[in-house]
């Protein structure tokens, strides 16, 4: 209703209003799916082991790129303890500087969790759900297929292919990490952005 001229709004009235409408005010979160850099092939080597290739490292550094210039800047991680998971990351570091401040998780139970159905993305909320703060806004989850598509897939509510280095960025408003990862709220992630390697270019 339009107030008429010269009319008085009390101080307390409008104080209620500001609080409520401070109070509706809800954080951004973001969460980068992202797949590792491609492996070199060595006999007798385990596929925990293995290393990334030269093609990987110029992949991790082409993504990483462009996460940059999105603005995407991740502050806590969550990755696969896999060697070339590790790897991956270090190329990332080197073009995203902010990345050697962020908070590191590497877990084995992430390269393992990876190859089971339906067990990734609700594993990735629970430890999300403790590990990442109220002040983080933006986490890179870094790890394998079949997972990694399965979670994407998900989230996206449609079938995500993920090669070697794609990423998928999701984003959602909310309270807390631990709100919007309940799988009663899955539907509120989208998917804003889906960055391919596309290693046939190089």
């Amino acid at each position: 209703m339009r107030l008429a001229p010269h009319a008085h709004v009390s101080s307390r009235r409008v104080l209620s209003v500001k609080v409520e409408s401070h109070a509706k005010e809800q954080r951004i979160r973001r969460i980068v799916l992202m797949r590792h850099a491609p492996s070199a092939e060595l006999a007798g080597v385990k596929d925990h082991e293995l290393p990334i290739t030269q093609e990987g490292q110029e992949l991790a550094k082409r993504v990483a790129e462009e996460m940059k210039s999105l603005g995407w800047i991740p502050n806590i991680v969550m990755s696969s303890n896999s060697v070339r998971s590790r790897q991956t990351f270090e190329v990332m570091k080197s073009v995203i500087e902010e990345l050697s401040h962020a908070d590191l998780h590497f877990l084995g139970s992430l390269y393992t969790e990876s190859q089971l159905d339906g067990h990734t993305l609700p594993f990735l909320a629970r430890i999300l759900a403790v590990e990442a703060s109220e002040e983080d806004e933006c986490v890179l989850c870094l790890g394998h297929n079949k997972g990694w598509e399965e979670a994407a897939s998900i989230l996206a509510m449609e079938s995500i292919q993920l090669d070697h280095c794609d990423a998928a960025l999701f984003e959602a408003a909310g309270d807390s990490w631990a709100e919007l990862l309940n799988a009663e709220n899955f539907e509120q992630w989208s998917c804003e952005q889906l960055i391919r390697a596309d290693s046939k270019a190089l």
